[in-house]
């Protein structure tokens, strides 16, 4: 590994999330302090350039932020305001974020994941202890709007950190820091659903805070 030319790249306050949209080649950052999204287009080296009026206001502490880079929309979970806002990155051009609208989450949304085919978004509540499942463009609101799935939220364990889909869209996993597991949901491919996978529950190492899938 070796560091990227002009790197590292200023961003807002208390950065607490990032991702990256592999179709506009752009990378966003959530930044928890001062209440901001930064968005930087990356070149084919890696090398970051913001994007004009980055960054953009965001509701109350964004801390995490999750793209759908298939239709264009930017998801963001504010622990501050316990909210789930949804953006159009490419309606006024790409990067150029214009929020669509907001919903309620449960408390404290640390960590969010869209699936693969952009259906549903599901966002980790830590502080009760929950998953809040959404259909992405339902009936109400249109395209982009959050509407919350039947069954929304969805039990996990203590203190969910964070949550990963897997490249199908068939399963979530779900790692809980206050019980120090990970558990497999299984994804209704119709509803979005989670269930819980029967002995899927596993010890990890004390408080675990992230997950990753491998393609």
């Amino acid at each position: 590994m070796s560091a990227i030319a002009g790197s590292p790249y200023g961003v807002g306050v208390s950065p607490t999330g990032v991702t990256v949209d592999p179709v506009q080649n752009l990378v966003y950052v959530a930044n928890e302090g001062d209440n901001t999204l930064s968005t930087f287009a990356a070149d084919s080296s890696g090398a970051l350039t913001p994007v004009s009026g980055s960054p953009v206001a965001a509701s109350a502490g964004p801390c995490a932020i999750g793209a759908d880079p298939m239709k264009g929309f930017l998801f963001v979970a504010n622990c501050t305001a316990n909210w789930v806002t949804s953006y159009n990155d490419v309606a006024q051009g790409p990067g150029d974020l214009t929020k669509i609208s907001g919903v309620a989450g449960g408390t404290d949304p640390v960590s969010i994941a869209t699936d693969p085919v952009a259906y549903f978004v599901y966002v980790a509540n830590q502080g009760s202890n929950d998953i809040s499942g959404f259909s992405i463009g339902g009936n109400v609101g249109g395209p982009g709007a959050l509407t919350a799935l039947e069954g929304s939220p969805y039990a996990v364990g203590a203190a969910p950190s964070s949550i990963a889909v897997d490249p199908t869209g068939r399963f979530a996993f779900v790692v809980n820091s206050g019980s120090g597991t990970i558990a497999v949901y299984a994804i209704d491919q119709t509803s979005g659903a989670l269930s819980e996978i029967a002995g899927s529950s596993h010890v990890t190492g004390a408080l675990p805070s992230a997950v990753a899938i491998s393609d």
